[in-house]
């Protein structure tokens, strides 16, 4: 859900015209999202279509399940890496303002945006550390053996929720002018700088020191 509230005046200075926008944005969001990766053997044929390919060891050993190498990114040398739950609440709130002031062939103009967010919930996966394992063998297909697929099976450790609450806080702003030299040409010059929020991204980092419980993560943010 969001919302950008804005109104907008336009007033007569001196020579030229000033534009004035005042604003505030809120927005607020739940997230869900589960990512798992397998890695399958398929083959290129064309027209005919492409189909899974079961690979059997020299000695008879079935290596893939119906194409499947393994229920986890088995390419990796981490299977579990990637696989990951996130369940996450964001709420933002960001007032902001601008002026842009034209006279003649000259357009001088401005703005700041202030925006603070508030980031709380759980992630879960084994890439988060701290004794927590990510993969395990299970029978999928209930035929009562263990296959070399079914070996590497990444799972979550639920029961080890990474705890995420953090809050952030940044200053964008925006000067620049524009010259122009005929109805469809113009020169223009502008110095920005800001920012943006990690979202998701910083909340699978084996950087950081998890917790089970209680643990609230400093969030700088990026500039650009």
């Amino acid at each position: 859900m969001a919302n950008d509230l804005r109104a907008t005046r336009v007033w007569n200075l001196g020579s030229g015209k000033l534009t004035t926008t005042v604003g505030l944005y809120a927005s607020q969001q739940s997230v869900q999202v589960l990512t798992n990766l397998n890695n399958s053997v398929v083959s290129v044929e064309g027209k005919a279509g492409s189909s899974y390919i079961d690979v059997t060891a020299a000695n008879g050993t079935r290596m893939t399940d119906g194409g499947i190498m393994g229920y986890s990114f088995v390419m990796l040398p981490n299977p579990a890496a990637y696989h990951r739950y996130y369940d996450m609440q964001y709420r933002v709130l960001a007032p902001y303002g601008s002026a842009n002031y034209q006279f003649g062939r000259f357009a001088l103009g401005g703005s700041l945006r202030l925006d603070t967010g508030k980031v709380k919930g759980n992630t879960y996966g084994a890439e988060l550390g701290n004794g927590r394992s990510g993969l395990t063998a299970y029978d999928m297909n209930r035929d009562g053996t263990i296959s070399a697929a079914e070996s590497k099976v990444a799972v979550l450790p639920l029961s080890q929720p990474g705890i995420v609450d953090y809050t952030y806080r940044y200053l964008s702003y925006s000067v620049g002018v524009n010259y122009r030299l005929a109805p469809d040409a113009s020169l223009f010059a502008r110095y920005s700088r800001g920012g943006r929020a990690a979202g998701s991204a910083c909340c699978s980092r084996p950087a950081w020191t998890w917790r089970p419980v209680g643990r609230s993560i400093p969030l700088p943010p990026k500039r650009r």
